[in-house]
């Protein structure tokens, strides 16, 4: 039995008067909030993405006078409980877009309270184009003159020579073993009593010059072998095996070095600083030749996607097209812009797999375009089709560059039978076997040499024409 019934039923009253004061006489709206949405800030979406669905704080609806708009497009809307789904048409590719909801467009259901103005940005995927057919013949429009517009007298030469050449006649080539002499040279010419067309050298170590390293390397001996083949008539390549240039290790693996060629478009970084220290020292030698005036065909950030299956090999491409391509610009800029290398011919280098995939947007996203190589080429070591023909990868390098370089086979295991060049049309300006026993051992070249310098279609050093004048 309550003992108390006067003082129970009198706190009773005095909470009732006292929540009575404090409660206003209406409840304010309460407005909805994004609080989840089906994209994120500046991501990369499909063109065929159609709807974009946001979550509000509370349950919503659509206002009748809405003008929701994804860049120009009228987008539609419907609302579920919490949830708005935004549609509208088709979007174009590599395009950037705002999703724009303006204040009042969104509702709350309840009591009509309005959702302020939300916008996000994002962009449309880069249209992948399908693989173009391959033709039959090719239809060349090779570009006339090198690259660089300032190119020595010399580079205009062998240019030129490369140029009415192809297509009719195929270079040959020797590498330095390992980096820095014509051994190679010295055993093909002993062989078959002929020098290769061209003799190229490496400037694998060159950043680690004057440490025990590569205290093994006799740079000034490259040099003077250099201008000792183009005395004698010959053409000299050279590429580059890029060492991490951070020095924290001496590789250029990309799983033996953690070196980020992606910030060469950060010009504060230390990784973009010491590219460019790499850089500017190779100009050092460089300018050795071009004071000599030897031409140098140029092959630096070779095979950079690596394999379609496996992934990439070098660390320059580690992080994909857009930072080795840039990466290629700055050099070229750098070298020949700042520091007035005008004695070099550029020579991209592709990779192609024997695999079904889009081979064309893949290798077109890495090539760095028509202002910045003279040459494309592929490195192609083919066990199986040893001494065959290689007419596809021949007529897909082509059509990479648009059919306006010059092609060439800048690295193989077996030189490519002359006589099937001619018959199948793979017909590359030069090519160059790989040193030691690709280039000396039975299975692969060593007795080849003979049987493709019989051929007419193969040039060797004494059929050059003189580019000193």
């Amino acid at each position: 039995m309550n003992r108390f019934p006067c003082l129970a039923a009198l706190f009773v009253l005095i909470l009732l008067s006292a929540c009575s004061k404090n409660e206003p006489s209406e409840i304010p709206g309460i407005t909805p909030k994004v609080e989840t949405i089906s994209i994120s800030e500046s991501e990369t979406v499909g063109v065929n993405l159609g709807v974009i669905t946001l979550l509000y704080s509370v349950p919503v609806k659509v206002s009748s006078t809405a003008d929701i708009t994804v860049g120009s497009l009228k987008a539609t809307a419907t609302a579920t409980n919490k949830s708005v789904a935004i549609r509208f048409g088709s979007l174009e590719y590599d395009k950037t877009y705002i999703l724009k909801i303006p204040s009042g467009s969104i509702l709350n259901k309840n009591d009509n309270a309005p959702a302020e103005t939300y916008t996000i940005s994002f962009q449309t995927e880069k249209e992948v184009v399908a693989n173009p057919e391959i033709p039959q013949t090719i239809t060349w429009n090779i570009d006339a003159t090198p690259v660089n517009p300032n190119a020595s007298a010399q580079v205009k030469n062998v240019y030129n020579y490369l140029r009415s050449n192809f297509g009719s006649k195929c270079l040959s080539g020797t590498m330095a073993e390992v980096n820095w002499n014509t051994d190679n040279a010295v055993w093909v010419h002993d062989k078959t009593g002929k020098w290769p067309a061209i003799t190229c050298f490496d400037l694998i170590h060159y950043t680690r010059k004057g440490t025990s390293f590569d205290s093994w390397v006799d740079y000034d001996a490259m040099v003077s072998n250099a201008i000792d083949y183009w005395n004698n008539g010959g053409l000299v390549a050279i590429m580059w095996h890029w060492l991490d240039p951070s020095r924290a290790t001496d590789q250029f693996y990309s799983d033996k070095t953690t070196f980020d060629v992606s910030k060469i478009s950060d010009v504060n970084s230390s990784q973009y600083k010491d590219m460019i220290k790499d850089i500017d020292s190779v100009a050092v030698f460089l300018k050795r030749l071009k004071n000599a005036g030897v031409p140098v065909i140029w092959r630096p950030l070779h095979e950079a996607e690596g394999s379609y299956r496996y992934g990439d090999w070098f660390w320059w491409g580690s992080k994909g097209a857009t930072a080795c391509v840039q990466l290629w610009k700055t050099m070229y800029e750098r070298l020949v812009t700042y520091h007035g290398l005008n004695n070099l011919i550029w020579v991209w280098t592709v990779n192609l797999d024997n695999y079904d995939y889009l081979w064309y947007a893949d290798a077109t996203s890495w090539y760095p375009g028509r202002e910045y190589a003279d040459i494309i080429g592929i490195d192609i070591y083919d066990d199986v089709v040893a001494h065959g023909s290689h007419v596809d990868f021949f007529k897909k390098t082509a059509l990479i560059a648009g059919s306006r370089k010059i092609v060439t086979l800048s690295e193989c295991g077996h030189i490519p039978d002359p006589a099937q060049m001619q018959s199948n049309g793979d017909k590359w300006s030069y090519f160059m076997p790989w040193y030691g026993d690709y280039t000396k051992k039975a299975s692969y070249n060593g007795e080849y040499w003979n049987y493709a310098f019989q051929s007419s279609f193969i040039v060797t050093r004494d059929e050059l024409p003189d580019f000193k004048n």
